[in-house]
């Protein structure tokens, strides 16, 4: 299956496309090429596609100011675990000394700082976007679980990195381990797993709820005063909360996968962990590929959708620690973000020669969609899963990943189940009551709040730093510390969760109402045409 990035120049019609499957071959491309990918990405390669030399002057940076600020709060970084960050920080500016220079606070300075114009969305933009995100609200959630987060985690580099922390995956588990696949019913440790992967899955989402206004209060928090539009992504806001708090857990994780790589790596490491490579590819994953999916979904995005939801996520990188260069230049339009992306992951998924497809490390895109089976609201099985990921991903890169083929029974089922849940969005394009679309909007808003903090114990996760891998076995550290949980503690109001139902059921009535009407006063009028032609 081949699909193609962006447009070809004229002189490119009918033109010999170059295949290319290493990280190496990117060298000798120039400006024009038309380029095929070993997973179906057929594009032209111009200033907005990477190179390899680029890329390997990005897997040297870090975030610099970040790693100080830590090694400030706290030399030893083991004592991290269980705090919020954000907070510690913002408590070392009440002793700040005017006289000294203090990593921490010049980091602190910095992310309060708004982005430069080029980079800063407009209030007009962050209400496209998230407008944008809860239409759509379950084809991207789709695209990042399914392929973000399933096939985009699965760069040997960050299947690295996240086995050094045992993030979505066991530490150190190898292909050659799970030859066989996942067993169709877990084992005892397994279901431990699943849960554990699951919880990191929701705390993910839980962030790009943050980001998109999408959040609840927890008890502790009930007296602050909420923000609204642009004000949730700027300093104080809550989406903005939630971008420092992920900057710093990386700043930690880097920390310890640096410690990691030292005492297991034997000939060492020749990147930063969490470097401006993998932070600019997971943010494409984030602002880009739902794009793709939803072209996948023959749902597509309007030129005001896009760059909107590209510009909301390019605001966020700039404080997630992405170098504002690289959000210049790659994540300026939906077009250059897209090139940027599908030449990144020439980079991200080229072979290494060195390692044997058994001793390969577990890509977390079998744990992600084993433990989402079976979880509500939906109850999805495993074999739908892998079907969804299949046809998002592409054969190639699934069979790459291992994702099993799917039955033809399974392929029907998954077609009737997205052709359903186009049903709404086909129904909102043409509906012009604007306050149906204003309710769907808030059921859905709250929907996902609830669904989210429910599937995380009824807690608001504040992205404190985990226990950290303890050296033995596969399933020791990454656990949340004790007392974090209650600290961020979410009850819902049982009146407010009686009118969501309400609500929910009007939204569902009308729209069902309406096209009920609409079928039948068009086939009455079919009925009449036809009677008076055959008279």
């Amino acid at each position: 299956m081949s699909i193609t990035i962006g447009s070809l120049s004229r002189s490119n019609d009918g033109r010999v496309y170059r295949p290319v499957k290493d990280s190496e071959e990117t060298r000798t491309l120039q400006i024009g090429d038309v380029v095929e990918s070993r997973w179906g990405h057929i594009f032209e390669w111009d200033s907005s596609c990477v190179s390899e030399e680029v890329v390997q002057r990005w897997r040297q940076e870090g975030d610099r100011k970040c790693d100080e600020a830590l090694k400030t709060l706290a030399p030893d970084p083991s004592t991290h675990a269980g705090k919020d960050l954000l907070a510690a920080l913002e408590k070392h500016d009440e002793a700040r000394d005017p006289s000294g220079f203090d990593p921490a606070l010049c980091f602190l300075d910095a992310i309060y700082e708004r982005p430069p114009d080029d980079l800063c969305m407009t209030e007009q933009e962050y209400r496209t976007a998230t407008n944008f995100f809860l239409d759509y609200a379950i084809q991207i959630a789709q695209a990042l679980l399914y392929y973000s987060l399933a096939g985009g985690f699965a760069s040997p580099r960050i299947v690295r990195t996240l086995h050094a922390v045992s993030y979505l995956v066991p530490h150190g588990q190898t292909r050659g381990e799970m030859a066989g696949g996942l067993p169709p019913v877990p084992a005892p440790f397994s279901k431990i797993h699943d849960d554990r992967t699951f919880i990191r899955l929701m705390e993910t989402f839980q962030f790009i709820l943050d980001v998109m206004g999408c959040t609840l209060t927890p008890v502790k928090d009930k007296q602050r005063p909420t923000e609204h539009g642009l004000a949730r992504i700027l300093p104080d806001g809550e989406g903005w909360k939630a971008a420092v708090r992920v900057r710093m857990l990386h700043g930690v994780a880097r920390h310890r996968v640096q410690e990691r790589f030292e005492k297991d790596e034997a000939q060492g490491v020749d990147f930063v962990p969490i470097n401006q490579e993998d932070m600019s590819a997971t943010l494409g994953a984030f602002s880009t590929i739902p794009l793709w999916c939803l072209a996948r979904f023959n749902l597509l995005a309007s030129p005001e959708q896009a760059s909107a939801y590209v510009a909301l996520w390019r605001h966020i990188g700039f404080y997630l620690g992405v170098s504002p260069a690289i959000l210049r230049k790659y994540f300026a339009t939906p077009q250059t973000s897209s090139k940027y992306l599908a030449s990144a992951a020439i980079h991200l998924f080229s072979a290494q020669p060195s390692i044997t497809s058994s001793m390969e490390l577990l890509p977390p895109t079998l744990p992600i969609l084993h433990a989402m089976s079976d979880r509500p609201p939906l109850r999805t099985t495993f074999a739908f899963n892998s079907a969804l990921a299949r046809f998002l991903l592409g054969p190639s890169l699934s069979s790459h990943l291992g994702i099993p083929q799917t039955k033809l029974t399974m392929y029907l089922k998954l077609h009737a189940a997205l052709i359903g849940q186009r049903v709404p969005l086909w129904f909102l394009r043409w509906y012009p009551r604007q306050a149906w679309v204003a309710k769907r909007r808030a059921v859905i808003r709250e929907g996902l709040v609830r669904i989210t903090y429910w599937n995380l114990g009824m807690r608001k996760t504040s992205f404190r730093p985990r226990t950290e891998y303890s050296g033995v076995g596969k399933e020791e550290g990454g656990d949340i510390a004790a007392g974090s949980e209650e600290e961020a503690k979410i009850v819902f109001d049982a009146e407010s969760g009686k009118m969501l139902v309400r609500n929910m059921r009007e939204v569902w009535a009308e729209m069902v109402t309406v096209l009920i009407s609409v079928s039948v006063g068009a086939a009455y009028i079919l009925w009449i045409i036809l009677k008076t032609a055959f008279k």
